[in-house]
Protein backbone atom coordinates (compact mmCIF):
# COMPACT_ATOMS: atom_id res chain seq x y z
CA UNK A 1 0.00 0.00 0.00
CA UNK A 2 1.85 3.82 -0.89
CA UNK A 3 1.22 6.81 0.91
CA UNK A 4 -1.52 7.96 -1.31
CA UNK A 5 -3.80 4.68 -0.54
CA UNK A 6 -3.22 5.54 3.12
CA UNK A 7 -4.28 8.82 3.16
CA UNK A 8 -6.92 8.45 1.36
CA UNK A 9 -8.04 5.25 3.95
CA UNK A 10 -7.51 7.51 6.61
CA UNK A 11 -9.55 10.43 5.25
CA UNK A 12 -12.31 8.07 4.82
CA UNK A 13 -12.18 6.83 8.33
CA UNK A 14 -12.22 10.45 9.71
CA UNK A 15 -15.17 11.07 7.61
CA UNK A 16 -17.01 8.01 8.40
CA UNK A 17 -16.35 9.10 12.08
CA UNK A 18 -17.52 12.69 11.72
CA UNK A 19 -21.16 10.90 10.52
CA UNK A 20 -21.69 7.93 12.99
CA UNK A 21 -19.86 9.39 16.70
CA UNK A 22 -22.80 11.30 18.44
CA UNK A 23 -20.34 14.58 19.73
CA UNK A 24 -22.85 17.21 21.65
CA UNK A 25 -21.84 20.63 20.19
CA UNK A 26 -20.25 22.05 23.43
CA UNK A 27 -17.47 19.24 22.89
CA UNK A 28 -17.03 20.50 19.07
CA UNK A 29 -16.48 24.01 20.59
CA UNK A 30 -14.32 22.82 22.78
CA UNK A 31 -12.05 21.14 21.01
CA UNK A 32 -11.89 23.95 17.86
CA UNK A 33 -10.84 26.38 20.84
CA UNK A 34 -8.42 23.96 22.30
CA UNK A 35 -7.21 23.40 18.78
CA UNK A 36 -6.84 27.13 18.14
CA UNK A 37 -4.55 27.37 20.99
CA UNK A 38 -2.51 24.86 19.88
CA UNK A 39 -2.32 26.26 16.49
CA UNK A 40 -1.64 29.58 17.87
CA UNK A 41 1.28 28.01 19.54
CA UNK A 42 2.57 26.21 16.72
CA UNK A 43 1.64 27.31 13.46
CA UNK A 44 0.47 30.94 14.00
CA UNK A 45 -2.58 33.03 13.06
CA UNK A 46 -4.13 32.18 10.35
CA UNK A 47 -4.48 28.79 11.20
CA UNK A 48 -5.35 29.44 14.68
CA UNK A 49 -7.78 32.50 13.82
CA UNK A 50 -9.76 29.86 11.94
CA UNK A 51 -10.56 27.24 15.07
CA UNK A 52 -11.15 30.17 16.70
CA UNK A 53 -13.75 32.27 14.69
CA UNK A 54 -15.45 28.63 14.04
CA UNK A 55 -15.37 28.01 17.44
CA UNK A 56 -17.02 31.37 18.27
CA UNK A 57 -19.86 31.17 15.37
CA UNK A 58 -20.85 27.22 16.31
CA UNK A 59 -21.67 28.83 19.90
CA UNK A 60 -23.31 31.95 18.90
CA UNK A 61 -25.56 29.34 16.81
CA UNK A 62 -26.14 27.22 19.85
CA UNK A 63 -27.16 30.38 21.99
CA UNK A 64 -29.78 31.08 19.64
CA UNK A 65 -27.90 34.02 18.10
CA UNK A 66 -28.11 33.56 14.35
Amino acid sequence: MDARDRCVRHYMHCRNNEFTENTSLQDVVAQLESAGRYAMDRVGSPVGRHCQVWAKVLQRAADGEY
